[in-house]
């Protein structure tokens, strides 16, 4: 089982590094065609460029949710905490998810309990923790709704809700949602594409931060995504590898 945990790892790495070759390629060529330096694109033409590129980065993000997989299992994820503002990190995740959101005309409303909170933590690896759920409220909700970010702390920990007003999780797949691959058997995820890797992706990184995310959700009423993370992280050396043991509760 560990060499065939090995061989998978490498499959991995070696594809996703064939994949971003090509890809760089084509979101290059495309960004140079959008400046429409000639004028000479009709709008239709521009919109074909711009699903190209929507598609390129989605592509991306995938590539880059594989590489992180196949390094933080092979225990090769080095954190780089940081002190940082929180309302500051998510005023940076809110502009840079507003043209997602408005693509579907949906409304982002993040609420800070204190604009004071500050962390001591890998901020870019907590960036991408936030950023997963926050992609995932949007891409399961239809048009025209509101995704609701709201953060509160203590002396211990800050602790993130994002709440969406989206298609449900089922009591059945809650727990299933943060394993590798997994995704729900619906209409609603059948019609999104992904690689069930995300959330996982996210618990991983939480727990090299001793920290933890959950789920609620109610059938018709949205599903709310809960991070749990220490206001101040401490290394442990004993911590070099996630343990897909942590994930049963």
């Amino acid at each position: 089982m560990e060499r065939v945990s090995a061989d998978k790892s490498e499959l991995l790495t070696t594809v996703s590094h064939e994949l971003r070759t090509p890809l760089t390629s084509i979101l290059a060529f495309a960004d140079l065609l959008t400046r429409n330096s000639t004028g000479n694109l009709l709008g239709k033409q521009q919109r074909h460029l711009q699903i190209i590129q929507q598609s390129g980065r989605r592509l991306a993000e995938l590539i880059d949710d594989l590489l992180g997989l196949t390094n933080i299992e092979r225990g090769q994820i080095e954190l780089k905490p940081v002190r940082f503002g929180v309302e500051e990190m998510f005023t940076d995740v809110a502009d840079s998810f507003g043209p997602i959101l408005q693509e579907k005309n949906q409304a982002l409303n993040v609420m800070i309990e204190d604009s004071s909170i500050e962390m001591f933590a890998d901020q870019i690896r907590l960036t991408q923790v936030v950023s997963n759920p926050l992609t995932n409220a949007s891409k399961y909700s239809a048009e025209g709704t509101e995704v609701n970010i709201s953060v509160e702390a203590d002396d211990d920990e800050v602790v993130v809700k994002v709440t969406d007003q989206g298609i449900s999780i089922d009591s059945g797949d809650i727990l299933g949602v943060f394993g590798a691959f997994f995704r729900a058997d619906n209409e609603g995820t059948r019609a999104q594409s992904g690689t069930g890797i995300g959330l996982y992706f996210c618990r991983m990184i939480l727990d090299h931060h001793h920290g933890e995310i959950s789920a609620e959700s109610e059938v018709g009423s949205g599903t709310t995504m809960i991070v749990r993370i220490p206001r101040e992280y401490e290394f442990d050396s004993g911590l070099t590898a996630w343990d897909e043991k942590s994930l049963v509760a």
